[in-house]
């Protein structure tokens, strides 16, 4: 038996073929040849070794081959071959097995040949009896009793005495038979053996014994053949053991078989056919029975009479049966169908091999024989019968018979017939309904009302198998189904879609396909049935439009939103097209825009993994939850984005899909009774992806019917519990490395439980809040600049139909107008009331409609003595203020959008009648000092210029005036001496004061007050010296020359010396590098002063607190790994050390000596790397500074060049807001630049 199976679409017919074996029934140590019948020489033929197994489970794969070798006789004739010979030690079950050959060519076409074959190691069952199992005979001939049976099929028999030499094989049929039997000569008890040989070759023995005793005289009577019908001849054979009697059978006897006959038969004993040996005490005769015989069926015992000379009579009897009715007989033609084929017409087949299903019986001989033939009754030889025949029908394609005889053991024959219908192509043999067709209209509405289109598809797995495409036919109904527009069903052959043109169609009606698939049996599907779609040939209305800024008025908002709606009675309206511009008579173009300003919730995550929502061999679906950690409110939509896949191959096959929101942590398959969203139901034909990364995206959108107000929510993802017909499995794409680690997921079995799947697997399950929520506002939010914008807006329904636009005008002025000056930076005033006038200010949108003026005697304007908008107007004048005092002013300008300029510059009014107040520095007047040049320093309360003079000299300007501080160097003589100072302020009012002071350039210092100062390393030390005379009188002007400083003995020669007057001298001095306590002695002149200096470092440190901390350390840092990131704390300080503990990290490093640094980096970065950088303090200077990511190595230098013909500059530094100490030490003669080289230091 041959079967085909097509398994990869439709391969080329070259490598169609047929497999077939030489022996279909086989047992082990059979050898068989598996040879495959093709039309091309370049394939590859492989019974695999699981195939192989059903057969011998100790054999490996076989590979058939056309190279004249191993069992294949002719080299590249398309005829594949391989032998094999089963093991002894096989013990694969018995049975029929269907064995599959993989073919396929170089171009990867496949297609699967099958070949059935029955395996039989079990041996045929056989009994034998003699003479009816009687114990005694006085007859060497005897009556055997024969009985065989075997599943698959009785082959042969055989038979011996006692001595075992064997007859030859003869036929023998499943059942019981009689033969008649000679026993070996002498007397004794007596053995037959029977070896019955089924058609595997295993044979069974069985054998009975009989007692012979010759010397009775009554011999046997027998009579051959055991059964007879009219018209044959039978032998009569007598074995008295005797010669010389006289033995008869009157015709009274043999009418009981004959009842024609007429006459007595004499048996011979005379060597004269049909005796063989004269004088053997065996007599013979033969008789025919008559044609016209009527004697009715049955077992007829014949009696024969023998007498001696002696007059002894003897009565022999024996059985015959006289059959005269053929055998029962029927046969039934199976045929084949391709592998796959659920419910096959038993009428037809698609293949030339065929098995024969033989029925036969026969109540008195019993079945002998059969043959076959096709309608050409060419019959085959007589063999013996069987329930199962393979067969091959005649060649052609069209309607075969095939005959079958039957002959019972008395040569009575039956002939019968069966016949079945050759399609070589399949078709008609298929008798399931294909599945019911998925129709799928042009979406839910339609903007035409003449035409309407389907489209749809269905699966028939045997015409798939076939390479056959289903046919189709459909017809339209309206009012659900209640009316259509053509009862008659419409033939559209094997397309799968079509256009109805010419119709007239209602508004507003929702029309529905109604269509069946068609099969190569002309067997049709059930309805299938579109979800209808609905004529809207109705346009939307004009949209209704607001926004934050009112129409047509200014407004100083550069983001402007605008929501808007329209309705549409039918269809709904589904999307808008729109446009911001400067043109009022824009009409916005048909393409709608899109909605994308979704806010995301949950990522997807994808590296090629899966999860099987729906099994296609159990029918079992699962579900997928997704925990998203977000609040929702009533009427939010939800978007669910997942990623699907076919399993195995891609095939037409809607699969259903269920998705839900629920609160409720999952406990079971089905938790849509506590959804908390729309349920969506959907049904796609998902394709297939070799790989699911590149899997296909769909998407669901949920409305919300229950608010989430505890930040997380779960998102269901099912298989459809009822979408039981799928080809392949359905996939979820996942990921077991890309996982949010900080929600949940689960996976619950339909019927089973749930597993919990948190941390181990991520799933491509794209969560986003839709930007238009159920009440299907619309908005949209721009940013514009200045000036009149126009938002045109018109609005689509879902069938297409465009409305008409709606305009919305707003007028736009962000930009504040130019900044009005007040006209005067300054003025003063000895009056209360003051003028102030001020420029215009411009703006060239929306134009300048007010001022507004302040007036403040504080300089911030916090509490203003006059603050008013005055109008559209550039001077206001203000009254009431208060003499002896300093008023600022500013203005500021609005637009007609409400932008204000910025203020103005701030001016000051002073009203002022007090002259400055004069307060002396030095000289004191309560001492002496040393030197005729003496500094006279002079401070006031208010700005002014000063000049001086000594007697009745004229005035001389001080060389620092014009501020608060003034000051002077003078030369004057010894003894008490008066100088004259004057000072006016901006308003010319002048204050006079004089100063008097003692010059002795004889007096010396005589005792100093020297303090203990302490410092910070690197710090700038000041320190005050207080030197007076021998006369305790304070000594002031002494010069720095006369100053000595020592730390720990040695001489300090940087320091400096400033006058404060009155004796009082403040010393500045670096403070050593190094820690610790420095006697300190101050000498001037004679006098001597000492003292101690505290230096210590300024240490900063950095504490980060962590518990479960696990730090690495470095020379210059110290850090920890957590999670994706690395923590640290590090510096540049040459003097630092770092410490840490299991719950924080510490680093203390010299304030005054370096940079600290605290840096949160990528978790795989180095970085210890910067290590060099810290210890040479270049970290800084690099490109791109950074603890864990590659430093950039090029170099770039960036400097300014200043150049002066005196002064040479080699560095330069920026300085920020604060108090600084200005160093300047002479570092002597540059003879490469030939100038003096100063160093200035900032600290």
């Amino acid at each position: 038996e041959v079967n085909v199976t097509v398994i990869t679409g439709a391969p080329p017919s070259e490598i169609y073929g047929t497999l077939s074996v030489n022996s279909s029934v086989l047992r082990n140590g059979s050898s068989v040849l598996f040879a495959f019948a093709g039309s091309a020489t370049n394939l590859n033929i492989t019974i695999n070794q699981t195939e192989m197994h059903k057969l011998d489970n100790t054999s490996g794969a076989m590979i058939l081959n056309d190279s004249g070798i191993n069992g294949d006789y002719l080299m590249d004739d398309a005829v594949y071959s391989a032998s094999y010979t089963l093991s002894m030690l096989n013990n694969a079950s018995d049975g029929m097995k269907q064995l599959f050959a993989d073919v396929n060519d170089s171009a990867a076409n496949q297609f699967r040949a099958a070949v059935n074959v029955t395996l039989d190691n079990t041996r045929p069952n056989v009994t034998i009896m003699a003479n009816d199992n009687v114990s005694l005979t006085i007859y060497r001939i005897v009556q055997l009793k024969v009985t065989v049976n075997d599943s698959v099929g009785v082959g042969s028999c055989r038979f011996a005495n006692e001595d075992r030499a064997f007859t030859g094989w003869e036929p023998c049929a499943a059942g019981t038979a009689l033969k008649v039997w000679q026993l070996s000569t002498s007397s004794a008890n007596k053995t037959v053996v029977v070896q019955a040989r089924d058609l595997a070759g295993n044979v069974q023995e069985h054998n009975d014994t009989i007692e012979l005793k010759l010397s009775i005289p009554l011999g046997p009577l027998t009579i051959s053949p055991p059964v007879v019908k009219n018209n044959d001849s039978i032998t009569l054979f007598y074995d008295s053991g005797t010669a010389g009697l006289a033995v008869i059978m009157n015709s009274t006897e043999l009418q009981r078989l004959d009842n024609t006959s007429a006459v007595d038969v004499v048996l011979h004993d005379d060597g004269a056919s049909p005796d063989s040996v004269a004088n053997d005490g065996i007599y013979t005769t033969n008789y025919s029975i008559s044609i016209l015989n009527n004697v009715s069926d049955g077992v007829k015992r014949l009696t024969l009479t023998a007498n001696d000379s002696e007059g002894n009579y003897f009565r022999p009897a024996a059985n015959v049966t006289l059959d005269n009715t053929r055998p029962n007989a029927t046969v039934a033609i199976l045929g084949l169908s391709p592998a796959g084929f659920a419910n096959a017409s038993t009428e037809y087949t698609f293949s030339r091999s065929v098995t024969l299903a033989v029925s036969f019986n026969d109540t008195l001989a019993g079945v002998g024989s059969c043959r076959f033939a096709n309608e050409n009754l060419e019959f085959t030889g007589w063999e013996g019968c069987q329930q199962a025949k393979g067969w091959l029908l005649s060649d052609g394609n069209g309607n075969k018979t095939v005959v079958v005889e039957v002959r019972d053991a008395a040569g009575n024959a039956n002939r019968t017939n069966d016949t079945i219908f050759l399609n070589t192509s399949g078709a008609g043999i298929d008798l399931s309904p294909p599945a019911t067709p998925t129709v799928v209209d042009d979406g839910r509405y339609t903007g035409i009302d003449n035409s309407l289109h389907a489209r749809w598809n269905s699966t028939d797995y045997e015409n798939t198998l076939l390479g056959r495409s289903l046919e189709w036919e459909y017809r339209i109904a309206f009012d659900s189904f209640a009316r259509r527009l053509n009862d008659t069903w419409q033939y559209s052959g094997t397309s799968s879609d079509v256009t109805v043109y010419g119709l007239n169609l209602s508004n507003g009606t929702n029309y529905m396909f109604e269509v069946r698939a068609i099969n190569t049996a002309g067997v049709r599907s059930a309805n299938g049935t579109s979800d209808g779609i609905t004529v809207d040939i109705s346009a939307p209305s004009a949209p209704s439009v607001n926004s934050t800024h009112a129409q047509n008025a200014w407004s100083s908002g550069s983001s402007v939103q605008f929501n808007w709606t329209s309705t549409d009675t039918i269809s709904g309206v589904v999307s808008y097209s729109y446009v911001l511009d400067r043109n009022a008579t824009t009409i916005p173009d048909n393409v709608p825009e899109s909605e994308n300003d979704h806010t995301g919730l949950a990522s997807s995550y994808n590296d090629g993994k899966s999860t099987i929502i729906k099994y296609n061999g159990t029918g079992t679906a699962a579900a997928v939850f997704v925990e998203v950690r977000a609040n929702l409110s009533s009427n939010d939509v939800v978007r669910v984005t997942v990623q699907l896949a076919e399993g195995s191959t891609e095939s037409s096959d809607a699969m259903g899909l269920r998705a839900y929101l629920v609160q409720a942590v999952p406990t079971a398959f089905a938790m849509n009774s506590s959804n908390i969203s729309l349920i969506s139901d959907t049904s796609q034909d998902v394709a297939f992806a070799s790989s699911v990364l590149d899997s296909t995206a769909y998407t669901v959108e949920l409305p919300v019917g229950t608010a989430v107000t505890g930040s997380a929510f779960f998102v269901a993802v099912a298989g459809d519990v009822s979408d039981d017909g799928n080809r392949h499995n359905l996939r979820v794409a996942a990921s077991n490395t890309s996982i949010d680690q900080a929600v949940q997921s689960y996976v619950c079995t339909e019927g089973g439980s749930c597993s919990n799947t948190t941390g181990t697997a991520g799933y491509a399950i794209k969560v986003e809040l839709r930007d238009l929520r159920q009440d299907e506002i619309w908005d949209r939010t721009y940013t514009v600049g200045d000036g009149s914008f126009h938002f045109h807006v018109k609005a689509r329904d879902a069938a297409g139909n465009i409305g008409q636009a709606a305009n919305y005008t707003i007028l736009v002025d962000s930009s504040q107008p130019s900044t009005p000056q007040l006209n005067e930076t300054s003025q003063y005033t000895n009056t209360t009331s003051v003028t102030f006038n001020w420029t215009h200010s411009t703006d060239a949108d929306s134009g300048v409609d007010n001022y507004s003026l302040q007036v403040d005697s504080n300089s911030d304007f916090s509490s203003p003595e006059y603050y008013q908008w005055v109008g559209n107007v550039t001077n206001r004048t203000v009254t009431g203020l208060t003499a002896d005092a300093t008023y600022h002013a500013r203005v500021h300008s609005r637009n007609l959008a409400g932008v204000n300029s910025s203020w103005s510059s701030a001016v000051s009014t002073v009203i002022d009648t007090t002259a400055p107040s004069i307060t002396f520095s030095k000289p004191s007047s309560t001492g002496v000092v040393a030197s005729q040049d003496v500094v006279l320093a002079v401070n006031t309360d208010e700005k002014a210029m000063c000049t001086y003079r000594e007697g009745s000299d004229p005035y001389r300007n001080f060389t620092y005036t014009n501020s608060t501080y003034h000051e002077a160097r003078a030369s004057t003589g010894t003894g008490s001496r008066s100088f004259d100072v004057q000072c006016k302020d901006v308003v010319l009012n002048t204050g006079t004061a004089t100063l008097t002071f003692t010059v002795s350039t004889t007096s010396t210092a005589s005792s100093l007050a020297l303090q203990s100062p302490a410092a910070f390393t690197g710090d700038v030390v000041k320190t005050d010296v207080i030197v007076t005379t021998s006369l305790g009188q304070r000594l002031g002007e002494i010069g720095e020359a006369a100053f000595a400083l020592k730390l720990n003995g040695a001489d300090v020669a940087d320091f400096s010396v400033f006058d404060n007057g009155a004796g009082n001298y403040t010393l500045m001095f670096d403070a050593p590098p190094v820690n610790g306590s420095y006697a300190m002695r101050v000498d001037v002149g004679a006098a001597t002063a000492t003292g101690t200096l505290t230096v210590q470092a300024l240490l900063f440190t950095v504490q980060y607190v962590q518990p479960g901390v696990s730090a690495s350390a470095a020379d210059r840092l110290v850090y920890f790994v957590a999670g994706n990131f690395t923590l640290g704390l590090a510096t540049d300080s040459r003097s630092s050390f770092r410490t840490s503990t299991s719950t924080a990290l510490n680093q203390t490093s010299d304030a005054k000596d370096g940079t600290a640094y605290i840096f949160v980096t990528r978790q795989s970065g180095d970085v210890e790397r910067v290590e060099g950088l810290l210890k040479e303090r270049k970290f800084l200077d690099a490109i791109n500074p950074s603890f864990g990511y590659a430093i950039d190595k090029d170099a770039f230098v960036v400097f300014t060049d200043l150049e002066y013909d005196d002064i040479t500059l080699s560095g330069n530094r920026t300085l920020t807001t604060g108090r600084y100490n200005l160093i300047i030490e002479n570092k002597g003669f540059d003879t490469t630049v030939n100038k003096t080289k100063l160093e200035v230091r900032v600290q």
